[in-house]
């Protein structure tokens, strides 16, 4: 008798175990687009490539399609590894002292913020005169970023 009556908005949000059947169709939804859409053959394939492609030539043909974004987020991340784990300072900031290191911390900094805010920001016209003033700073220092 029950499958007689006429489906009304009442009966088809029914809870499903404290879930309404719309939203467990959006949660389904969302895992087939995030599981079965993103890890097709061709896609599978690609990622490989691209993994390989790095770590043999150091970037991959995906990369070249926005190089600009991708070797700034891999200069930043390179510089704050170097500030964060760095023992020590070129000789042009001075002597044996801590504020020969607090400018060259400051230098790399500096680098950082203009390279990272580039990476991750769509915004060119905001952006573009930090990464000015963080490519002034890293090519001045480019020769001593070793530790």
């Amino acid at each position: 008798m029950d499958d007689a009556l006429p489906k009304t908005p009442d009966t088809i949000n029914t809870k499903i175990k404290g879930k309404s059947h719309f939203w467990e169709c959006l949660r389904l939804k969302y895992i087939y687009h995030r599981i079965i859409d993103e890890w097709t053959p061709y896609t599978v394939y690609c990622k490989v490539k691209g993994f390989w492609q790095r770590g043999t030539r150091g970037y991959a043909d995906y990369d070249v399609w926005n190089f600009d974004h991708y070797l700034a987020g891999v200069i930043a991340g390179g510089v704050q590894k170097l500030r964060d784990t760095s023992i020590g300072y070129p000789c042009a900031f001075g002597e044996d002292s801590e504020e020969a290191q607090r400018k060259y911390n400051e230098a790399l900094d500096e680098i950082v913020r203009g390279f990272k805010l580039w990476a991750e920001d769509d915004d060119y016209n905001e952006t573009e005169d930090k990464l000015n003033k963080s490519l002034e700073v890293f090519s001045k220092w480019f020769v001593t970023l070793w530790d």
